[in-house]
């Protein structure tokens, strides 16, 4: 009777072994089949936190699975990043749960050398929940020059377990900021500038300007999308009652991609708008 039990033990505890040893040695994820791959230090503004965000980073870690070994897992949602249409490795993104006005960060990863990003076994979600990939440049020490402040992909809800689910491709280089430059001060109407990403040519910018004051951004203007163009003039027409003339505001330009992903460029332009006499 040991004697069979030991033949019936021995080849479990052999394949256990193999697949420990290979979980070790492979971690890197693997790409999906069909998916090819200034003036100011001051960074634009990017995710207010409140009362009512919840916070809370759990480092993904890495897996592998052996490849003859089917267990139901090893799906989840994914995607590629470029920097100025390139590959970029190394990136860290947050999965992101959206509930009503509420949000909570799942998990964390890193782009491999295809540039090419996954977020494994995600739980499906009900209607009016959603998940979302955020790159949020503005959360290090010292935000990296020639990248966006944050870049947002588009909400996703799984309905189903073990679905892949390619949330979006998404490029990081900055919109660098022109003319007017910093710390400006102009009567209307002022065309503002900025150099378009030419790797992007689906984005759609947007002007913004912002009150900075006791630490936080009040939102001011936001310009209907222009399309993929390098300049946008605010005049009397698109004056806000929300501006005021003699008042130190902060501009910078957003990007929209036509899935509803989007980003901010890093830096902002300070600038007070002149009463005309």
């Amino acid at each position: 009777m040991f004697k069979n039990y030991l033949r019936l033990l021995i080849p479990r505890i052999i394949r256990s072994l193999i697949v420990a040893s290979l979980t070790l040695l492979i971690t890197q994820p693997v790409p999906i089949q069909g998916f090819s791959v200034p003036n100011t230090i001051i960074a634009a503004p990017g995710f207010q936190k409140s009362d009512r965000f919840v916070s809370t980073p759990i480092p993904q870690i890495p897996r592998a699975y052996f490849p003859l070994i089917f267990d139901g897992v090893g799906a989840g949602i994914f995607g590629f990043v470029t920097l100025a249409g390139l590959p970029v490795n190394n990136v860290s993104l947050t999965l992101r749960k959206l509930v009503g006005s509420t949000s909570q960060d799942l998990a964390i990863t890193t782009t491999n050398g295809d540039g090419y990003y996954q977020f494994l076994d995600q739980d499906p979600l009900s209607s009016g929940q959603y998940y979302q990939v955020i790159y949020n440049n503005l959360s290090l020490p010292d935000p990296i020059p020639g990248r966006l402040a944050w870049w947002k992909t588009k909400m996703v809800t799984p309905s189903l377990k073990g679905q892949w689910i390619h949330i979006g491709n998404f490029d990081i280089a900055d919109i660098a900021l022109g003319n007017p430059p910093n710390l400006n001060s102009l009567p209307l109407p002022v065309t503002f500038y900025w150099t378009p990403r030419v790797k992007s040519p689906s984005d759609s910018y947007r002007l913004r300007i912002v009150l900075y004051e006791l630490g936080s951004f009040t939102d001011k203007y936001l310009s209907p999308q222009a399309g993929f163009v390098g300049n946008i003039s605010f005049s009397a027409a698109q004056w806000s009652p929300a501006l005021a003339y003699g008042t130190i505001y902060r501009w910078f330009i957003m990007t929209e991609a036509p899935d509803t992903a989007s980003g901010a460029s890093l830096y902002t332009h300070n600038i007070t708008f002149e009463a005309l006499p």
